[in-house]
């Protein structure tokens, strides 16, 4: 197979209005989350009235529901080694229990109830997951009394049992999205009216609180971008001086959050979800048009990347590589749609070398690879550069890379193996070089064993 140079930096005026095409998920009015999951199927949490569902694609684009969870609606969905499914749910007495956590470990076909998040501070709802590279899972939830807040739960066996922090100084929300950083330290988005983020350094065991983001309400979303700068979303105060969502970047792991793309977003209520794709660019949703926006150049100037028909709201983005063809999912509400929409990405010099003169980076040898893959980079005159391994989905892998690049070519070696050690399933991958703010990157496919 022909080696494909990508490239991947675009000036943010170059990036077009998207075309989003409907795909229909059948019976629901909210789609809360989707992924990449068991052998390579789409999945996505639909809830409808008082019922919650996963539904499955395997081309892409036309959806089936899986087995029934017997849910009040399902938030959020994972999946973990083994190719294991988490899907976190409503509780399923408002008097007597909290939110539940599902699992299934035959692709959707059947669920089984695992546990409950309580006992504890907590709420009805199981809001977010995320397994860190530790394996302990993470449960977000809805607990709010008005005058604290309560990091999420954690499981060090698998969902089996929960353990909980105490309440988090100043924090007056509800878990909303949790993620993990590249210096291991694991974030949680929240919902209140304080515009904070929490942390935790130390897998779970204790949070604080990061700095307040300046009239800031609900904070839905957070991401992390190569070189660690985080990226967060927000919905304004109840009572707010500047009231329209807003985006805030952090380079300093939330010691202090600086207000970007000032009078961007200035129709909007608030922006819910934020994703960032294999070439760099940062999308964000609005609320309620269901207008994206998109940026190339870190945040500093915006272009609308299309309004999402039939929606108010947008939850969740995906990149997946499908074909040769890169599609934009975006989940959406009232009316329980699933959109995607092309990615625009050039080829350029298949097979090109990773000249001395300029960024570039080429697969060695063979490609597909079987057991290691060489990569040959060159990053001239750039002062932070990385390495790193995606999957189709955009996922990050493998860090190969980090550091000042110094004169000359240089080769990195990957083994085929995620942050955990684990032999990745054979399939495509993505090497993509970040020097400075240029991105380049190689696919890579892994042969099956």
């Amino acid at each position: 197979m022909k080696n494909v140079l990508v490239v991947l930096a675009v000036l943010a005026a170059s990036l077009p209005a998207l075309d989003w095409e409907m795909t229909i998920v059948p019976g629901v009015q909210y789609i809360d989350d989707i992924l990449l999951g068991p052998g390579g199927q789409l999945y996505v949490a639909g809830n409808s009235s008082d019922s919650g569902f996963v539904f499955a694609s395997s081309d892409y684009f036309n959806w089936n529901p899986t087995g029934s969870l017997g849910a009040r609606y399902v938030y959020c969905l994972i999946m973990t080694p083994g190719d294991t499914l988490f899907a976190g749910t409503r509780a399923a007495h408002t008097s007597t229990d909290s939110g539940r956590l599902f699992v299934s470990s035959d692709a959707g076909a059947t669920w089984e109830h695992r546990s409950s998040l309580g006992p504890g501070a907590v709420g009805l709802k199981l809001t977010a997951l995320l397994e860190d590279d530790s394996g302990y899972i993470y449960g977000g939830h809805d607990y709010f009394d008005g005058s604290r807040g309560f990091p999420p739960f954690r499981s060090t066996d698998r969902g089996f049992t929960w353990s909980q922090a105490g309440s988090v100084s100043r924090m007056s929300a509800y878990d909303y999205c949790i993620i993990q950083d590249s210096a291991r330290t694991v974030y949680c988005a929240t919902w209140g009216n304080r515009g904070l983020v929490m942390k935790s350094v130390d897998h779970g065991a204790t949070w604080t609180a990061t700095a307040e983001l300046f009239d800031a309400g609900d904070t839905p979303s957070l991401i992390e971008v190569p070189g660690g700068t985080l990226y967060a979303c927000t919905y304004p105060k109840v009572v707010p001086q500047q009231p329209y969502g807003r985006v805030f970047t952090s380079t300093n792991s939330g010691t202090s959050w600086t207000e970007i793309g000032q009078g961007y977003f200035n129709n909007t209520e608030g922006l819910r979800p934020l994703y960032r794709t294999s070439d760099g660019a940062i999308f964000v949703g609005a609320d309620p048009t269901a207008e994206v926006f998109v940026t190339a150049d870190g945040g500093a100037t915006w272009t609308t990347a299309g309004v999402i028909p039939y929606s108010t709201i947008v939850y969740k983005f995906l990149q997946v590589a499908h074909g040769d063809t890169n599609f934009l999912y975006a989940t959406t509400g009232p009316n329980g749609m699933v959109f995607r929409a092309i990615l625009p990405i050039t080829s350029i010099a298949e097979g090109s070398p990773a000249s001395t003169e300029r960024l570039g980076i080429r697969v060695m040898g063979g490609n597909p690879f079987m057991n290691e893959a060489a990569i040959e980079y060159n990053a001239p005159g750039a002062n932070r550069v990385e390495l790193e391994v995606f999957d189709a989905a955009g996922r990050p892998v493998r860090t190969l890379q980090t550091g000042t690049q110094f004169q000359g070519q240089d080769v990195a070696r990957w083994d085929g193996r995620d942050y955990r050690n684990n032999i990745v399933p054979a399939g495509i991958y993505f090497c993509r070089l970040t020097a400075d703010r240029s991105t380049v990157s190689a696919k890579l496919v892994k042969a099956q064993d």
